[in-house]
């Protein structure tokens, strides 16, 4: 079970965990302490676990608030054309939308184009159903389908019958 109070961060491991909070790599850390890179990624994982989940809530929007008040702070010198606070204010905003799962793994067209295709095939679906209930020949079922295909083609939306 996680500990949950003061001995996690005592020694070594506090200091790994502080040298994490300052940004440092994992690798930084254990070229720092004479430790692998897996043993670094451990003591963050077990001091990370142990931390109660609304302290982890409260931290992020800290973070949150933190990222806002820098994002504000360089931005006027990012908006006149100051490099290094571009520079800044991209990583801020990357790092924001990292925390808000805003980064896109994949890029928006192909996360559009599986929705369009899951509509689709909801539409068609729907359709299917609605044309075994209603006990159509074969004709009148290919009919009805070509007409449901010529109005999706179109694009226009039908006029109430």
């Amino acid at each position: 079970m996680p500990q949950r109070d003061g001995p996690r961060l005592d020694g070594r491991d506090g200091e790994v965990w502080r040298a994490y909070l300052y940004g440092h790599t994992q690798e930084q850390i254990a070229a720092e302490h004479d430790i692998s890179q897996s043993r670094v990624s451990q003591i963050i994982t077990e001091i990370r676990n142990s931390i109660p989940q609304t302290s982890k809530t409260e931290a992020a929007l800290l973070d949150l608030e933190r990222l806002h008040l820098m994002l504000t702070g360089v931005m006027p010198a990012a908006a006149d054309g100051d490099t290094k606070a571009s520079a800044a204010a991209m990583r801020i905003i990357e790092r924001r939308a990292k925390m808000l799962g805003l980064d896109a793994t994949e890029p928006l067209s192909i996360v559009l184009e599986r929705q369009r295709d899951l509509e689709g095939q909801l539409v068609a679906d729907a359709l299917a159903a609605a044309l075994d209930v209603l006990g159509l020949t074969e004709e009148q079922r290919a009919a009805a389908l070509g007409a449901a295909q010529q109005r999706l083609l179109d694009g226009t939306p039908g006029e109430p019958g």
